[in-house]
């Protein structure tokens, strides 16, 4: 969830789906607030990612494997 004028750590998640194996990316954006993910392995052992649903754009599969996070670094989120 973005907040406006709010700071927030940005991620690229790496996505193979399951069924057809067609990689995709997806950025996302956690809140720079105390105790949010501050890296990739923070974002892994946090419940974050549990929150997040997958639909893979060629199959419509709901099963994806994330075999990779990029961490973009910290950007402010306007309206």
């Amino acid at each position: 969830m973005q907040h406006a004028g709010k700071s927030a750590r940005v991620f690229e998640l790496h996505i193979r789906c399951e069924s057809c194996l067609k990689e995709s990316a997806r950025e996302v954006h956690v809140p720079a607030v105390p105790g949010a993910p501050s890296d990739a392995d923070e974002l892994v052992e946090s419940q974050y990612l549990s929150s997040l649903a997958y639909c893979c754009a060629r199959c419509e599969s709901a099963i994806g494997r994330l075999f990779a996070i990029n961490y973009r670094g910290g950007e402010t989120v306007s309206a």
